[in-house]
């Protein structure tokens, strides 16, 4: 660019001197001409030439969202490498004009790059419940999930990345309302919290149990309901349904052991006279 410039700039001083005016004029006006018609790609050059000099919006060694994905810069030369630690093989290499529309930012402490990992337990959000799924492979194009009966699941990575969905392993969460009748008034809010809370403390004791409390939930037209919170580890992700169940037969369990009545639902009719 810069012989072509001195080259330009020799040849025009030199008509100049000359007294050439009309090639003179001429030049000038191919020159214009030339430089009218290349403006976009001047724009477009000086663009990519800032970008590989690594002081445009997208830097190397930064984060930047492709196709609604977290990525890392990881090289930034004639071609830019993007990657992601959580997904596998996705290296990618692209034009470096592909990143002029892009900005990027600084990669911060405990970067989240993905919602997910692979061997992550997930509660996955369907039309009538949550269905417990692990995550068997994560790439830049396809997520695959396995139930715990071995039905497989396809999800498009971006589509996955934008779908409502809890991840387990890191801990997770069990409420469990259990409900008593109102005779038990008078104790419930003494002796059975904390002895609700010991049987399934101790009903649990294999399990990777981290916190148990027992708490008055509300109170029904027939019951009183207790909401028992259990914390567990991400060790125990993948027996989440098996948990909810269990807390449920402790907490029955103790109810029989310790005679509270647990309550029928209750039908209340209002019959008008002389109506059948």
């Amino acid at each position: 660019l810069l012989s072509a410039f001195g080259s330009v700039i020799t040849f025009t001083l030199f008509l100049f001197f000359s007294g050439d005016w009309l090639l003179l004029s001429l030049s000038t006006l191919l020159i214009a001409a030339i430089l009218w018609s290349s403006r976009e790609a001047v724009t477009r050059f000086w663009s990519q030439i800032i970008l590989l000099l690594n002081i445009g919006p997208v830097k190397h060694g930064e984060r930047i969202t492709y196709q609604g994905i977290p990525m890392r810069v990881k090289e930034l030369t004639y071609y830019a490498l993007l990657d992601n630690p959580y997904l596998s093989g996705t290296v990618i290499k692209l034009p470096i004009r592909d990143l002029i529309n892009l900005r990027s930012k600084k990669i911060s402490k405990n970067e989240v790059w993905f919602p997910t990992k692979t061997n992550d337990w997930i509660l996955l959000d369907s039309k009538l419940n949550s269905e417990l799924n692990s995550v068997k492979s994560q790439t830049l194009t396809e997520v695959v999930l396995e139930s715990p009966g071995g039905n497989t699941k396809f999800f498009n990575t971006t589509d996955f990345y934008n779908t409502n969905f809890v991840n387990l392993s890191n801990g997770f969460r069990i409420n469990t309302v259990f409900g008593l009748d109102y005779s038990h008034i008078k104790e419930i809010t003494s002796s059975i919290l904390k002895q609700m809370k010991s049987e399934i403390e101790l009903g649990l004791e294999e399990s990777q149990l981290k916190s148990i409390s027992v708490e008055i939930d509300k109170t029904n037209s027939s019951s009183i309901d207790l909401m028992i919170i259990t914390d567990f580890t991400g060790e125990e992700a993948q027996n989440h349904d098996i948990l909810m169940r269990r807390i449920n037969l402790l907490a029955i369990d103790a109810s029989v052991k310790n005679n509270w009545i647990i309550p029928l639902r209750q039908l209340d009719l209002n019959i008008k006279s002389g109506n059948i």
